[in-house]
């Protein structure tokens, strides 16, 4: 039974591989380029120069309290790779060598090594007892999904390439709360995966779009009362993504993410005084998502 549930796997996955229609124009590291593309040279001077002063030494980068963390450098490498920072890139590199052979990763932190070593360096030398970890954490925590949690698992499992894995979680997520609506961010990854495998997208698309308030910016929740730059990001994204029009919301959009850079950094919502690596990374992919 164990051979025969790892050949129909290996079966599925083949098939989904090619069913699946992969646009290079539209992935993240696209839309992070049409996003540098939006600001002037002063700006993107001012966001490189962030970029760097949040690396250590050692090549990870630092949370808000200055300490060295691979969820940041998740953020920072995405960040590195839209500028091509070779140099930062290299150091992210050695840092994540170190933590794979030095550190007892669990919970996001085993994701955001799958995906980070899966772009430097492939997925065909990602360590085994990481590539298990993950994969067994996520199946674990199936029933008791968060919903940003949701989306970096589904991220984790686009890079490993893992369709049947990615399809089980989609139906974990649209079957725990299917008397409310999603959260912003769950809904995206649903318009995402809706796409991916050529289901219609209208009702979701207004789904997402009913997270968007006047002020151009998406809340986390139907009932939340502040927008902020994750959901503004992730939404923005998977509508563009869609190719769905964005042209009503899309002053107020741009008002609204401006409004949270600061001298090369984004903060995360009006009320935050701090700008970090990843609410840069979410308001540039923000910023990308309305080029088109």
């Amino acid at each position: 039974m164990r051979f025969w549930g790892r050949y129909l796997k290996t079966i599925f996955n083949r098939f989904a591989s090619k069913m699946v229609p992969v646009d290079q124009s539209r992935s993240i590291e696209a839309v992070l380029k049409n996003g540098l593309l939006l600001v002037d040279t002063e700006t993107r001077n001012e966001i490189c120069a962030f970029i760097l002063a949040h690396q250590t030494n050692k090549g990870g980068f630092v949370d808000r309290a200055g300490n060295p963390d691979l969820y940041y450098t998740l953020f920072g490498t995405y960040l590195a790779e839209a500028l091509s920072l070779t140099d930062v890139l290299n150091k992210i590199k050695d840092y994540l060598i170190d933590v794979e052979e030095n550190k007892k990763l669990t919970g996001i932190y085993l994701n955001c090594a799958v995906i980070i070593h899966t772009k430097l360096f492939g997925s065909e030398t990602l360590p085994a007892d990481i590539h298990k970890n993950a994969l067994n954490e996520m199946k674990q925590n199936k029933k008791t999904q968060h919903a940003y949690s949701s989306f970096i698992h589904l991220l984790t499992l686009y890079h490993l390439k893992d369709y049947l894995a990615t399809h089980s979680l989609i139906k974990k997520i649209r079957t725990k709360e299917s008397d409310t609506l999603p959260p912003c961010t769950v809904t995206a990854a649903e318009l995402i995966l809706c796409s991916l495998t050529h289901k219609p997208v209208e009702q979701i698309t207004k789904q997402l779009l009913s997270f968007n308030r006047p002020n151009g910016g998406f809340v986390a929740l139907d009932k939340t009362k502040i927008e902020d730059l994750l959901s503004t990001g992730v939404a923005l994204y998977a509508l563009n993504y869609v190719k769905a029009d964005l042209r009503l919301i899309k002053p107020e959009c741009l008002s609204f993410i401006d409004s949270l850079y600061l001298d090369g950094g984004f903060r995360a919502m009006e009320l935050d005084i701090e700008t970090d690596i990843e609410y840069t990374f979410y308001g540039l992919l923000a910023l990308g998502s309305l080029t088109n």
